[in-house]
Order: structure tokens, then C-alpha cells, then sequence
């Protein structure tokens, strides 16, 4: 809606409501973390890459956090493509990517809010983690073979099962981890993510997409970003299966 007023009002929104998160979060969300329990301030770890070797120090959350970053390399790769995509393959303008984005965010809210907790309940960490990178697998599969704009939406309501996959993780880790260590984890497992948002325009947009989508490419097939995220999302789930047979919990 907002970019069918002007091409720039989103962003300018989106700044306003990020700057209101900055306020809320600053003035009144409390410090989690009690002061006895907060580590020592270290120079040697007050950095992008001294908080990478702390996920080292605990296998399990080293081996959940490489899946993880397969997860939202995946997740990345699909944000930055999908307008791009639905545009060449199914004609859809502004209007109509908002109305599929807004969807996401519908189902992404449900799932976050009712579903997460009973499943995770239901089925244990391990359990969910795996059902929900599979749920993941088809849903890229379909995003990247659909026929039809129709079945986007389809495939939306479907994989937002997926969605419990991502509290089911940080769970697991949150629950590895010491008190004093959770704030180095976290900010390790942040510093990973971020890579991920520049990789992830080069790998599915500049590179799969631009590619397949060319007079040059030997098939054309712009669903391919995704089918690379439905690779990523399995081999997240391979990676998990071997890590928790290793480390039985």
C-alpha cells in the first residue's frame, strides 16, 4: 500500500518504527541478566570475531548455530530475491507482493504466538527443530517450482509451520549456555547473521537469479534461489540429525 503512494514512504516508515523499537528498548525493557551474574569485560572478546571462538567453547550450540546460519542464509536469500522473482515469473506488482508479504508476517505472528509453545511441548526441541527444517525443504521446493501465483500463498500457510524451527533453536542454545556466557553467545550467533545479509544478495540475487533469469543461461529458471534454499535448509537438517545423535539430550 505504502509503496504504491510513493516508492520511498516504506523506507521512511520503517525508519520511524525502528527508531520507536531503539526507544522502547532503551527507556523500558529492564536488563535481563542480573549484575552478579554478568561476565568480566574482556577487550579480546569485545569483538565480532572473539565472540565466534566462545560458540566453540560449547558443542552443542556450535552445532546448532552452523545450522542456523544455513536456516537464515536460506531466509535471507528468499528476502531479497522474492519480489524480483514473483515479478519475472508471475507478473505481480507492488499491490500484490505486499498482500503475499503481509501473509507472512499474519502467519508468522500465529505460529510465533500460539503454535511455537504447544508443539515444542508436544514433540520436544529436537523434534520440532527437524519437523520444522522439513516443512522448510518442501516449502522452498515449492516456492521455486510453483506454476501458478496462487500457489505461493499456498505454500506461505504451509511453511509457516516451519516457523517453529527458529525458537526451537535459540531455546537450545539459551539452555546450554551459562548466564554469563549468554550475552557473548548471542552476540557470536548475531555477528554470523549479519555475514548472512551480505552473502546472501550475492549468492541468490546477483548470482542464481541474475543468472538463470539471462539470454545466456542454459535453462531459464528463476526459481532456482530457492531450490539453493531448500539445499540449505537440508543440509541443516543433516547436520542436525548427525549432531544429535552424537550429543543425545
Amino acid at each position: 500500500v505504502l509503496g504504491g503512494i510513493d516508492l520511498r514512504l516504506p523506507f521512511f516508515v520503517s525508519a520511524g518504527l525502528a527508531l520507536v523499537n531503539w526507544l522502547y528498548g532503551f527507556f523500558v525493557l529492564p536488563e535481563s541478566l542480573p549484575r552478579e551474574k554478568r561476565g568480566a569485560f574482556s577487550w579480546r572478546k569485545a569483538n565480532p570475531v572473539g565472540t565466534l571462538f566462545v560458540l566453540g567453547s560449547y558443542p552443542l550450540v556450535a552445532g546448532l548455530t552452523a545450522a542456523f546460519v544455513f536456516v537464515v542464509l536460506a531466509q535471507r536469500g528468499l528476502e531479497t530475491v522474492w519480489v524480483l522473482y514473483t515479478g519475472h515469473k508471475f507478473g505481480w506488482d507492488e499491490q500484490m507482493n505486499g498482500f503475499s508479504l503481509m501473509l507472512v508476517g499474519l502467519m508468522a505472528t500465529i505460529v510465533q504466538g500460539g503454535l511455537v509453545r504447544p508443539v515444542v511441548g508436544r514433540l520436544g526441541e529436537r523434534k520440532a527443530i527437524l519437523y520444522g527444517l522439513v516443512v522448510a525443504v518442501v516449502t522452498y521446493l515449492g516456492y521455486g517450482l510453483a506454476t501458478a501465483g496462487w500457489m505461493l500463498f499456498a505454500f506461505i500457510v504451509f511453511g509457516s509451520i516451519g516457523g517453529v524451527a527458529g525458537p526451537a533453536i535459540q531455546s537450545l542454545v539459551a539452555g546450554a549456555v551459562p548466564p554469563e556466557d549468554q550475552g557473548k553467545v548471542q552476540g557470536g550467533i548475531t555477528s554470523l547473521m549479519s555475514l548472512t545479509s551480505i552473502l546472501a544478495p550475492l549468492i541468490f540475487t546477483a548470482g542464481l537469479f541474475s543468472w538463470f533469469t539471462s539470454p545466456g543461461a542454459p535453462v531459464e529458471l528463476p526459481g532456482a534461489p530457492f531450490l539453493l534454499g531448500a539445499l540449505m535448509y537440508g543440509l541443516a537438517f543433516w547436520s542436525l540429525v548427525r549432531l544429535f545423535r552424537r550429543m543425545p539430550g
